[in-house]
């Protein structure tokens, strides 16, 4: 391949990487000035069937589409190019010179708690914009950033568009409805393990690389709270203040509902930690106006997007390292990585932009140079009814949070995503003071949505389900309560409506939803209670739906006992095991080995009891949740044997090596 010109124009010059399905290239550019390097991320389909090809097709020109998009911000590699030949893809992409993060970050070595805060607000800052695309990147860890060598700015790389369409075209023929677990080992949350990534699992994965740069320590060697699952960490990291250890924690809470939800609220906590606190103005107060200061402190903001620098030659006698998918050819240790694009309703523009005279806009108390200034009338604070809320509803999200009422290029604390509740103090004209993050918004950007009185479910004699159907206002929320018990499995069809539908079970914790993209989902209900069902109309208009619910009993069958056998992938000395085993039920694993190897076996995850035995019966080892750590010269060569066996149904997840 050396040597090859690709559409007459990107010459290889070197390989980076191969795989199963793609390999990955450094190529000149001979047609600009200098022939500047660049990267070419190469797929080929697996089969050349014409369905096959179509789909790959399809999927390579969505992927390359979003990759411009995100190539548009400054520490994002920029995608120049993509392109078919003889129905094989490549998609050509910014080079980028400079040392990977985990350089700066050696292990047994804990960087000073100034320098780690940094490197976290700068990746979010990045990770910002790349959730307002509705893009989960879903591997972000040192080595994925890059020190651009340049400027010193930290570079976010490898959004994996070859292993991503790899994976939605496996998924398409083999009509997988669910999404591939990717990602890197200890900086994955529970729910991207299984398969189920969400906005707020590149917000763990910040904040293990947080934890990582304070304590010296690789995540996957941290220990964990064996009840809570909880990363026990702070011992490690004495010197981190008790307000920068907070946040992190709620970063990487095992479980996504109770971790940040958003970006913009981590960026806005760290905000904090500079800041003085200011107390918010008591509801029976008039609000005050505030006077901006000479030189307020911004919020850094992704909404700013610097253009683009031009790709100078870089020197050969330098250190670099190239943007883009160079894990495609790691697919051993490490798991690949992919985009989880949602195109619905995105118009790409970012705040401040030029808007037509139809669109509501900031409205501004700014005076022209040659009128008498008129102050706008101070009013007392009006509550909102006890049932609604302010939510962010800007045309060209996110939204700028000011520190006075008006618009001024100078006075933008910070931004907040579309449908972001406020606290709102009290208003002045057609601006709305809020608190967290502190600051004024146009008031005709919001939206009030309010919640319904609840309604209660019932089946009727013998039936196992129900359809609800029901005509929501503007911005209306329906809840609705079903009784239900554990173990039993709820059934969620929307037949018709553009609406939002949600799931949460009696502690609060969401184990379903519906929409117009994915119309049907089912869970397993986990305790005995009140499950609530609430139903969004988020159109601008009068919405109808209809909403078929089930909820089955599992019919008491003794579960079956089953045997299978461990396989490691090619070149790998290791492997996990999830699964989910019911009461009374034995899974039992085979795994041949040789005599004298080292085997090392962790309980990573679940309420179970395993049972180690050698070839000859022999018991060699015991895990629990209180033991979940075992190693051992194996005593002779043959099939081990890994018995499970738990009191009560409980997912798991059991790690293995051997050396």
């Amino acid at each position: 391949m050396l040597g090859t010109l690709l559409d007459q124009r990107y010459k290889v010059t070197a390989v980076l990487g191969a795989g199963g399905f793609g390999q990955t290239y450094i190529a000149e550019d001979t047609r600009r000035p200098g022939n500047p390097q660049c990267v070419v991320k190469h797929l080929k389909p697996a089969s050349s069937d014409t369905q096959f090809i179509d789909v790959a097709r399809r999927l390579f020109r969505t992927e390359a589409e979003m990759l411009e998009k995100l190539g548009r911000h400054d520490q994002i590699p920029q995608l120049l190019a993509y392109f078919e030949d003889q129905k094989e893809f490549y998609l050509v992409q910014e080079f980028i010179q400079g040392r990977p993060l985990s350089d700066e970050m050696p292990v047994g070595q804990p960087l000073p708690e100034t320098q780690v805060l940094g490197i976290v607000q700068e990746i979010l800052n990045v990770l910002h914009f790349v959730h307002y695309h509705q893009v989960i990147h879903r591997d972000i860890k040192p080595d994925n950033l890059i020190r651009r060598q340049s400027d010193r700015h930290l570079v976010l790389i490898d959004f994996g568009a070859v292993k991503e369409i790899r994976t939605q075209i496996v998924d398409v023929r083999r009509s997988v409805g669910y999404t591939v677990g990717i990602g890197t080992q200890g900086y994955m949350p529970g729910e991207q393990l299984s398969g189920r990534p969400r906005l707020n699992s590149d917000i763990y994965a910040v904040g293990m690389i947080g934890i990582k740069a304070l304590t010296g320590v690789e995540p996957i060697q941290l220990p964990f709270d064996e009840q809570t699952a909880e990363i026990q960490w702070r011992s490690l990291a004495p010197q981190v203040s008790p307000g920068f250890a907070q946040i992190l924690e709620q970063m990487v809470r095992s479980q996504f509902n109770t971790r940040y939800q958003s970006v913009a609220d981590v960026l806005q906590d760290l905000q904090t930690l500079s800041q003085p606190v200011i107390s918010p103005i008591p509801p029976t107060e008039a609000v005050i106006p505030t006077t901006p200061s000479s030189s307020p402190t911004n919020l850094p903001a992704t909404e700013v997007v610097s253009p683009k620098p031009d790709i100078s030659q870089p020197s050969h006698n330098s250190w670099w390292i190239a943007a883009g998918i160079v894990g495609v050819c790691s697919l051993g240790g490490a798991y690949a990585l992919g985009l989880m694009p949602n195109f619905s309703d995105l118009n790409g523009q970012t705040s401040d932009p030029t808007v037509s005279p139809s669109a509501p806009v900031e409205p501004s108390t700014a005076p022209s140079p040659d009128s008498s200034v008129t102050p706008s009338p101070i009013t007392e604070v009006i509550p909102l009814p006890a049932n609604c809320r302010v939510t962010v509803n800007d045309p060209n999200p996110p939204l700028n949070v000011r520190s006075s009422p008006k618009v001024a290029p100078d006075n933008i604390v910070a931004t907040v995503d579309n449908g972001t509740p406020l606290s709102v103090l009290g208003t002045q004209g057609r601006w709305l003071q809020i608190q967290s993050p502190d600051g004024w918004v146009s008031q005709n950007l919001t939206q009030q949505v309010c919640r319904l009185a609840e309604k209660r479910v019932r089946f009727s004699p013998g039936a196992i389900g129900t359809q609800l159907a029901q005509t929501l206002n503007q911005h209306d929320q329906q809840p609705f309560l079903l009784r239900a018990q554990a173990q039993q499995t709820m059934t969620l069809r929307l037949i018709s409506g553009i609406v939002e539908v949600q799931v949460f079970d009696p502690q609060g914790r969401l184990i379903a939803q519906v929409n117009r993209q994915t119309d049907v989902d089912r869970a397993e209900l986990p305790v005995n209670g009140d499950y609530t069902i609430t139903v969004a109309n988020q159109q601008s208009s009068a919405e109808r739906f209809s909403l078929e619910v089930e909820v089955h009993t599992p019919t008491q069958v003794p579960p079956r006992d089953t045997t299978s056998r461990i396989q490691f992938a090619p070149g790998a000395t290791g492997t996990q095991l999830n699964n989910t085993i019911r009461a009374g039920q034995r899974q039992r694993y085979l795994l041949n080995a040789g005599a004298q190897q080292l085997m090392r076996v962790n309980l990573a995850q679940g309420e179970i009891q395993v049972h180690i035995f050698s070839p000859s019966g022999q018991r060699l080892g015991q895990l629990n949740p209180q033991t979940a750590n075992w190693q051992g010269q194996l005593p002779q060569s043959g099939d081990y044997r890994l018995d499970v066996t738990a009191a009560q149904t409980s997912p798991y997840r059991i790690v293995i090596n051997i050396e």
